[in-house]
């Protein structure tokens, strides 16, 4: 093994060396055909420090505070374990997969992990800066652990997405995006405002949970079956389910909540619950409780959430 100090390094390929930076700008390791592979790697503050490869793999990497400190694969980046500093935009990007990578990011804003290709079995953790992002709109995501911070605007763009673990921490207007299918996943949102959840495939097995904040959202342009929807305390939450099946949505104590079901029919058994008591359903919005085993969508035994009946 060879140590450098405050030296970067630029060469085919870079194995099993250890490199210590101090604070100053702009170090960096470069395998210019080759990988970056085995290597202790640990940055000072400065900026625009970075390690690039055609392939990052089971290396240790720290950064400092500095801002623009990044980690890129031309091919893969995996198995490697990656600290992050309070600086902001900061990332970890490839052109292909990134696998069974530890990534923590500190305070920063604007940090984030993108691939064109899968993004799977990773840990991934982002702390309170904000506008933090996760972007996998050509490539599938799978078996992830997610964590945001408190800040506000977190968000995770996903082609498609299978059994994640995500979680976004108190911020207002965090967002979770899929274009295509969703399934096994659980996506849980805290208590800030405006939090939105977006599927334009289908969604199955996945659970959705919104905290005490307003105006939350969740739209699924495709078929939902099998899934759970937990709403919180907070008023003028949203669901919009296109074509349902069996799928369990639990409203809480806020007001003006809405739960959409496509053409007003429910389909095979879906069942919408409240934390207090049986409510009603009309032309396919509904105000509160009711097991939709019928394919209409009329309620024998209507009882409206409130002093006032809710019209469509």
């Amino acid at each position: 093994m060879t140590i450098f100090i405050n030296q970067s390094v630029e060469a085919d390929n870079i194995s099993e060396d250890r490199f210590i930076f101090n604070d100053a700008d702009d170090y960096f390791v470069f395998a210019t055909t080759g990988d970056v592979s085995q290597n202790f790697i640990t940055f000072g503050k400065g900026a625009n420090d970075f390690v690039t490869a055609s392939n990052v793999s089971h290396n240790w990497i720290t950064f400092g505070d500095g801002n623009f400190d990044r980690v890129e694969g031309a091919n893969d980046v995996s198995w490697n374990w990656i600290t992050f500093g309070d600086g902001g935009s900061d990332y970890v990007s490839t052109g292909g997969n990134m696998s069974h990578n530890l990534i923590t990011f500190g305070d920063g804003v604007g940090n984030g992990v993108s691939a064109y290709g899968d993004i799977s079995q990773n840990g991934i953790t982002f702390g309170n800066g904000g506008e933090n992002f996760i972007g996998d709109s050509y490539g599938n995501m799978s078996q992830n652990k997610i964590t945001f911070g408190n800040g506000d605007s977190d968000n995770v763009s996903v082609g498609s997405s299978s059994r994640d673990a995500i979680t976004f921490g108190n911020g207002f207007e965090d967002s979770f995006d899929a274009s295509g299918n969703i399934d096994h996943d659980t996506i849980t949102f805290g208590n800030g405002a405006d939090e939105l959840a977006f599927v334009r495939g289908n969604s199955s097995y996945d659970t959705v949970k919104f905290g005490n904040g307003d105006f939350d959202y969740l739209d699924i342009w495709g078929s939902s079956s099998n899934d759970t929807v937990n709403l919180g305390n907070g008023s003028s939450d949203y669901v919009s389910l296109d074509g349902t099946a069996h799928d369990l949505i639990i409203v809480g104590n806020g007001n003006s909540d809405n739960v959409y079901l496509g053409s007003g029919r429910a389909v095979g058994g879906d069942t919408v619950g409240a934390v207090a008591g049986l409510v009603g359903i009309e032309d396919g919005v509904v105000s509160g409780v009711i097991n939709l085993e019928s394919s209409g969508v009329e309620a024998p035994d209507w009882r409206p959430r409130h002093d006032k009946q809710y019209e469509a």
